[in-house]
């Protein structure tokens, strides 16, 4: 078992360790920042290449020739409704257990799929996996509400607003050394993720894997 890690020291910092089977909730506006967290965090934690399962809503978060397994949840999909999609989820994590789950950003279901039901995939598919223990990277953008993210708050292990160029913790359950509330500078430069803590000047460039260019 590789050491749970979100592959930016400064986020591992903030959050207090990640802990295998996290959902990790990231809030965030910016695709290509969202996909090079995701190269980051699978650079940490499949440095063999270990399977991922990539739910595609038609973004394209993975794409980097990695051993990913997609599950297609674009529109017109066998999948591409809440329940079957959760059924179907479940299903492969029973037959082959993959190294991480990673789901595309939410945001690009909204207009699909009707109130509430986007918040009821979530709270199925999120402690199936804690259950599971299998670390789990969500993507939740403002198109969806602030309803909607204060639902997944509640349900989530662990969930980081990474807009406007900053990075917060809004949770991090069960560590008392979360840094929760505390901002720091985030951004991508040239395909890695740049960290900044801005109270000691620490500047932490995290390389991501080019290979596939999803960053």
């Amino acid at each position: 078992m590789y050491p749970a890690s979100t592959g930016v020291a400064l986020v591992d910092d903030a959050l207090g360790g990640l802990i295998t089977g996290d959902n990790v909730v990231w809030v965030v506006d910016d695709l290509v920042l969202y996909r090079a967290l995701v190269s980051a965090f699978l650079a940490a934690s499949t440095p063999d290449g270990d399977r991922v399962l990539y739910v595609d809503f038609g973004g394209g978060t993975l794409a980097d020739g990695r051993d990913v397994e997609l599950i297609d949840a674009t529109a017109r999909s066998a999948t591409g409704r809440p329940g079957p999609l959760a059924d179907e989820i479940e299903r492969r994590v029973r037959d082959r257990r993959p190294a991480c789950l990673v789901v595309d950003q939410l945001g690009r279901i909204a207009r699909r799929w009707k109130p509430g039901e986007a918040a009821g995939f979530f709270g199925r598919v999120c402690p199936a996996m804690l259950q599971a223990g299998i670390t789990a990277y969500w993507g939740v953008d403002s198109s969806l509400g602030r309803a909607f993210t204060e639902d997944v708050r509640q349900i989530t292990q662990c969930m980081i607003d990474v807009r406007g160029g900053r990075v917060r913790v809004l949770k991090a359950e069960g560590r008392p050394r979360a840094l929760e509330g505390i901002t720091h500078r985030v951004g991508v430069v040239g395909g890695d993720v740049v960290t900044h803590r801005a109270e000691d000047r620490f500047e932490l460039v995290v390389t991501v894997p080019a290979a596939g260019g999803t960053a």
